[in-house]
């Protein structure tokens, strides 16, 4: 079994890395982080989110490729991410570089992304794990439903409103959570 988790900055509120491990201790541990990691948390204070619990490996595998391409990283300058690997590798000897596991470049259709969303509806996190503001009773935010008031459509989560709107998945989260401005129509349920 496998975890899915996530290091978020609390000055900025913004997410510099996905990560997963056998268990919760990998998410807090500091050893065995790349120097980008590193020069981020000299610098400020980050919370842990565990996104995702009682995973397949398999499974852990192609969610951290998912979230690590949905975020974007630094070093190919395409998010916040401070990641160096594509995601996928982890304790069990695959390569972190992504080219053996057979998931780099890999395109998750749309029902795909649907399950991964409805996988996270209602997970619960433990107690001693730190929760950003935005949270209601434990749910992972990037599970939670989302509705637009000005058409009623509701969605499943986040991933999907920032698909259909072409808006940035980071910046909407922020602005739901009430750590940005909400300038749109779409709050969370």
């Amino acid at each position: 079994m496998a975890i899915i988790y996530r290091h978020r900055r609390l000055d900025t509120n913004e997410i510099f890395y996905i990560g997963m491990g056998k268990e919760d201790k990998r998410a807090f541990s500091k050893y065995k982080r790349n120097v980008m990691w590193h020069s981020v948390v000299n610098r400020t204070d980050y919370e842990v989110d565990i996104i995702s619990r009682d995973l397949s490996w398999d499974d852990a595998c192609e969610l951290e490729i998912f979230l690590i391409s949905l975020y974007g990283k630094k070093i190919n300058n395409t998010g916040p991410l401070v990641n160096i690997a594509d995601g996928g590798g982890g304790k069990l000897g695959i390569d972190q570089s992504g080219n053996k596991n057979g998931m780099y470049g890999k395109k998750h259709s749309t029902e795909t992304k649907q399950k991964i969303c409805n996988s996270q509806l209602g997970r619960k996190h433990s107690d001693d794990v730190n929760l950003s503001k935005g949270r209601k009773n434990g749910e992972s935010s990037s599970a939670r439903k989302v509705i637009n008031t000005t058409t009623n459509e509701i969605f499943d989560c986040v991933k999907l409103v920032a698909e259909k709107y072409n808006l940035n998945y980071s910046t909407l989260v922020s602005k739901l959570n009430g750590a940005r401005k909400n300038n749109t129509k779409l709050k969370y349920i």
